[in-house]
């Protein structure tokens, strides 16, 4: 995944990729939603190939109550 890639939510794009940086051997992928969706603590994040010559996207699924909020991290064990 790169910085620009979109991010889908329910298989609708819904935002880009903001930024990519390593934390302690980690990938951390920032993201932004365009249109406002609410993801709660049980959110899942999975980097998905949209096509054959190597293009990524990011596939965002709400789930659970509560919000991440802006500075809140969908944990490493929620992605794939």
């Amino acid at each position: 995944v790169r910085t620009g890639d979109p991010v889908l939510v329910a298989g609708v794009p819904s935002g880009r990729v903001d930024s990519l940086t390593l934390e302690h051997g980690l990938a951390v992928v920032g993201f932004r939603l365009d249109r406002g969706q609410d993801l709660g603590e049980a959110s899942t994040a999975t980097i998905g190939l949209k096509s054959i010559l190597g293009n990524r996207f990011l596939e965002v699924t709400p789930a659970g109550g509560g919000d991440l909020g802006p500075h809140r991290r969908i944990g490493v064990e929620r992605t794939t």
